[in-house]
């Protein structure tokens, strides 16, 4: 019984350090996509964070988020891309204008057109 004891820990060990590892990758997934979006829409400002296996990004600019071809793209590609990597992990983007409270942002980036003072 010990014997099985222990290694349902290791086993158990070694599933969380898979999962922290798959976290650390969609984060650096998350990271690097809103780069290139701020990149290509300057005058934009995304966040995001996330609460367990569950990512929620805003993207601050509402005539890019609902009428921006380029963007809707970009949304896609995202989406589908970040599924396709990370099946157990959940993904949401919204608008600033959207009614989703964003309490513990884990990365804020501007674009070269939109200085830190304008929300």
């Amino acid at each position: 019984m010990l014997i099985m004891k222990t290694k349902l820990q290791k086993l158990n060990t070694k599933i969380q350090k898979l999962k922290e590892r798959e976290r650390v990758k969609s984060r650096e997934f998350i990271e690097r996509e809103l780069t290139k979006l701020v990149e290509q829409f300057p005058e934009i400002r995304v966040r995001y964070e996330h609460n367990d296996n569950d990512y929620f990004i805003e993207i601050t600019k509402g005539e890019i988020y609902f009428q921006n071809d380029e963007y809707h793209k970009w949304d896609m590609n995202m989406w589908n891309g970040f599924v396709k990597q990370f099946p157990t992990q959940g993904l949401c983007i919204v608008s600033e204008t959207d009614l989703f409270p964003f309490e513990n942002v884990d990365f804020t980036l501007y674009g070269k057109n939109r200085p830190p003072t304008i929300n």
